[in-house]
């Protein structure tokens, strides 16, 4: 395994090498591949049932749920919490992912709608999101594409949307040799300071910084 890991071909950042990767990672692990694999198989579901929990309070806490119609799932993956958000708000959801294999393992759902994202042409979707849902996807990017996804993002903010944000931080690390770039929090708040993202709470998963992000 780590002399086949050795050969893929996703050494450096590129868009699609990075690509390359995440469709052998889904060939090879299924719907895990979305997940941090240092989770056990076994356990990966009840890890997940309780993020949406825990995320979900903290949504319940700045926004209005009778406000919140359309969604936008960014890297949904296997649609892990795609469905959840769809019936928690009551609302349609749109979840996108580039990764067409993942896309088929996702729970269907009359209020949901999966989309092959194939960067940097964005799907054909419904503008005005009353929120979008980012959780674990910006880390996976490398951050010279990011200034141009992050406009293209809050152009399909409703003008009272909110950006939700769940991404890994802390010290910045190199962007070279891997998959998952390490970042500290002010890179996100500075990326989407036109919106007014924010820090609202921090939290460990398995050892590492996790912060959860919400725009005003």
């Amino acid at each position: 395994m780590k002399k086949l890991l050795q050969l893929l071909p996703w050494r450096n950042p590129s868009s699609s090498k990075l690509l390359k990767y995440w469709r052998w990672r889904s060939w090879r692990y299924g719907s895990r591949a979305a997940a941090n694999l240092a989770y056990p198989k076994e356990e990966l579901h009840a890890f997940l049932e309780t993020q949406k929990e825990e995320l979900f309070q903290l949504l319940d806490l700045h926004l209005k749920k009778n406000e919140i119609r359309l969604i936008l799932d960014f890297g949904c993956g296997p649609g892990f919490f795609s469905t959840a958000l769809a019936e928690h708000f009551q609302a349609r959801v749109t979840a996108i992912d580039p990764i067409r294999r993942l896309l088929r393992k996702a729970p269907a759902h009359p209020r949901v709608s999966y989309l092959l994202y194939r960067p940097p042409h964005w799907p054909a979707t419904a503008q005005n999101f009353d929120l979008i849902w980012i959780r674990h996807v910006l880390a996976g990017i490398p951050a010279a594409q990011l200034p141009t996804l992050a406009q293209k993002l809050t152009q399909n903010l409703s003008p009272h949307g909110k950006l939700f944000l769940c991404e890994k931080t802390g010290p910045l690390t190199p962007e070279k040799g891997d998959y998952w770039f390490q970042r500290p929090a002010s890179f996100y708040t500075q990326l989407f300071q036109n919106i007014g993202l924010q820090a609202r709470k921090t939290q460990n998963e398995l050892g590492e910084e996790v912060t959860l992000f919400l725009s005003k």
